[in-house]
């Protein structure tokens, strides 16, 4: 693939992206239950971005199994 991506990373990026997702779906209903306050979606894309930029750097470095990628975010 190009780039110098193979199989594998696309995997695990797959992986942290739908976590990530998850994620911030389950953090923003928490935040709109307990503290009724809520953020603009574009806030929420912004912030999405910004986390995936920062957990997939270490893909660059090293090789992460995707059931370990969940670590990732923890």
């Amino acid at each position: 693939m190009a780039l110098g991506v193979d199989d594998h990373n696309v995997n695990v990026i797959t992986c942290l992206w739908y976590q990530a997702i998850v994620y911030g779906v389950w953090k923003e209903r928490n935040s709109k239950i307990h503290t009724s306050s809520s953020r603009s979606p574009k806030t929420l894309i912004e912030e999405n971005k910004s986390t995936e930029k920062l957990h997939l750097d270490p893909l660059s470095r090293k090789r992460i199994s995707c059931s370990n990628a969940f670590l990732v975010f923890v």
